[in-house]
């Protein structure tokens, strides 16, 4: 072939977009996908989870879709074991539009959202054609009960089946995001509104929400806007033939009214009825809900354990059997599978009939239940291990020691402790372990250790090491910020006079309240009467003896009207009485004391004891400087004579 010549591309086609694409190519041009390899077989995208398989397939290998109608039945039928939904609520959700019977459009999307089925248009209709027994192209409840149980449906489904067909069921949705959206659009009917937005369902889940309610009611102004354009234009004609009418039609107008009324106040009925039931569902199906979650929190068990415990194949997934079966057994209740399916839809967020773990985890996480998603272990120092080992075999540290000695030469090297520690401990010890065990007895580095290391290092570590489990506290700093500052000068000078002088006056001031009575007059209160003239008559004529009770006048009453401050004792609403001693005047006076006793307790008692140990550690703090520096000036001495000897030598 010449250089003029052009070569002849090889083409082929991208299995995702179907782009004709040279066949050497790495990535497609026009959709992006990578390619992994060229297939001689024509490939086609599974609906269901977006794989490539071979077009003829009649199941995808990753998903398990069927493509083909021949298995679906089947496939419906084991799903119905498995699950335990009624027949009903699988209808309801095939049927998205609510008019009572299933299309060949919803079919097909039912089973494509259950991850049942992706199939054609060609397999639809033949689908379709063998469960549709009356040739009407859809598909019924009784049609559909009897293609996969072969059973006559009952009566009360068929009456069930009556009412879906008579009355769509509304949508249920919030009062106060309903209320928001009818008043930022300006809109007066919300009946009528709410029946326009029955539609707008989009995720089929029977719950209208706010961005739905938003769409619905911006589609009805602007749908609301050109009829009402056209009513004005045509306002005048329609006047005059009214005025014409009007009396032949004033009968007839009143008696249709009369029959709307009855039939709308006939649907209102229906509609609360049907409200009330949906709402006895779910109150039943989150009561069963949190009856099961507190009976498993009260068992000690953990999210996991629970979803663990109920997941009898171990697939990741809870489904209807498994969930009445886990009930039994962590509850002992029998629910029926009407029951387990309102609680399986309750969680169930993705709509699959199954529960997975996080749906499980969301759902008790917004409970008022404490439950932890999962047991925390808290993990073991080498030295715990070690220590725990001695407390299991009531070794000392020596015996423990010769125990790891086994050459008998007073050392334990590495190997003889990793040997034992095997033996003993095989499933806990790892290479790790015994090297941080050996750095920490090895005090001289040698690579060995000697009775005299491994006894102080668990005598050391008797006072320093905690089981964080058992612990109760953190050990505290000592001195403390505030111990610091009762053994300052300000408070020796200053503050505990303050303290104290505030106690002596508080008690002080009780005992005067209670003696002289300063504080409170009390004319006109009532007393028992004592005079030196063993009688008084008061403005208003009454005469009062000696011993009768009277309004206290302050000339006739020989100690005077005083009245002692008595915030809890008096009575009737008062917060005085006669002056004198009483519960609560006692009381305080106890406190103040207390507290004197207790202050001056502390300052000459407990405070120049935390004085006495700070100076103590601090003096044991200089020593140890001390004998440190010692040490490294003899270490550096040592090496300044061997130094020495080793020239003199070399020198020789």
């Amino acid at each position: 072939m010449s250089d003029g010549e052009e070569k002849e591309t090889p083409m082929a086609e991208c299995g995702s977009c179907r782009a004709i694409i040279p066949l050497d190519s790495k990535e497609c041009s026009e959709c992006g996908i990578k390619i992994s390899g060229v297939s001689e077989v024509s490939l086609g995208e599974c609906g269901a989870c977006n794989s490539l398989v071979p077009i003829d397939s009649k199941k995808c290998p990753d998903c398990g879709v069927y493509f083909v109608a021949d298995d679906v039945l089947d496939v419906l039928r084991d799903w119905f074991a498995n699950t335990g939904i009624e027949a009903k609520k699988l209808f309801e959700k095939f049927d998205s539009d609510s008019d009572g019977s299933i299309d060949a459009e919803e079919l097909r999307a039912g089973l494509l959202k259950m991850n049942l089925a992706d199939l054609p248009p060609s397999q639809v209709d033949r689908l379709i054609d063998e469960v549709d027994t009356d040739s009407d192209g859809v598909i019924s409840l009784a049609e559909l009960v009897f293609s996969i149980s072969g059973e006559e449906i009952s009566s009360d489904v068929s009456e069930a089946v009556e009412d879906l067909e008579s009355s769509a069921k509304p949508k249920d949705y919030s009062d106060n995001v309903l209320e928001r959206v009818v008043e930022k659009h300006a809109i007066d009917d919300k009946a009528k509104f709410l029946e326009f937005a029955q539609s707008y369902d989009e995720n089929d889940n029977d719950y209208l929400t706010e961005s739905e309610l938003k769409k619905a009611a911006a589609d009805y102004v602007d749908q609301n806007i050109e009829p009402s354009v056209e009513s004005e234009l045509v306002q005048d004609d329609e006047q005059t033939d009214e005025i014409e009418s009007s009396d032949e039609d004033e009968y007839s107008d009143s008696a249709d009214e009369s029959i709307d009324e009855a039939e709308l106040e006939d649907e209102e009925e229906e509609e609360l009825d049907v409200n009330d039931s949906d709402e006895i569902i779910a109150d039943s199906a989150m009561e069963n809900l949190t009856k099961l979650v507190s009976t498993a929190a009260s068992l000690d068990m953990t999210i996991r354990d629970m979803f663990e415990s109920i997941d009898g194949d171990e697939d990741g997934m809870i489904t209807g059997p498994e969930l009445q079966k886990g009930i039994v057994e962590i509850c002992g209740d029998s629910l029926s599978p009407s029951e387990v399916f309102e609680i399986i839809s309750l969680v169930d967020e993705d709509s699959n009939g199954r529960i997975d773990a996080f749906e499980l985890i969301d759902i008790i996480e917004s409970m008022d239940v404490e439950m932890d998603s999962d047991s925390v272990v808290n993990p073991v120092s080498p030295f715990q291990l070690l220590t725990n080992y001695m407390d299991e075999t009531g070794y000392t540290p020596s015996a423990l020691f010769n125990s790891l000695d086994i050459d008998g030469d007073s050392k334990v090297s590495k190997e003889e402790l990793n040997l034992t520690l095997h033996k003993e401990l095989d499933d806990e010890i790892t290479p790790e372990l015994v090297d941080e065990l050996m750095d920490m007895f090895d005090e001289d580095e040698d690579g060995f250790v000697d009775m005299i290391e491994f006894v102080a290092t668990i005598e050391e570590h008797d006072d320093q090491e905690v089981d964080q489990s058992a612990s109760l506290s953190d050990k505290k700093e000592f001195p403390s910020k505030w111990q610091r500052r009762m053994m300052s000068k300000q408070w020796k000078d200053v503050v505990w006079p303050l303290v104290h002088s505030a106690f002596v006056f508080f008690i002080i001031l009780w005992l005067v309240n209670a003696t002289l009575a300063p504080f409170v007059d009390g004319t006109g209160g009532i007393v028992e009467m004592d005079s030196e003239v063993g009688s008084t008559t008061t403005l208003d004529g009454t005469t009062y003896f000696d011993g009768d009770a009277y309004p206290c006048d302050e000339s006739v009453q020989i100690d005077g009207c005083k009245n002692s401050l008595a915030p809890f004792a008096a009575e009737g609403g008062e917060i005085s009485m006669p002056a004198g001693f009483y519960w609560d005047g006692i009381l305080f006076i106890i406190l103040g004391t207390l507290g004197l006793v207790g202050g001056l307790f502390t300052q000459l008692s407990i405070v120049p004891g935390w004085r006495a140990r700070a100076r103590a550690m601090k003096e044991n703090s200089d020593e140890k400087s001390a004998v440190k520096t010692a040490l490294d000036e003899e270490v550096d001495d040592t090496e300044e004579d061997t130094y020495e000897v080793t020239d003199d030598d070399s020198e020789e």
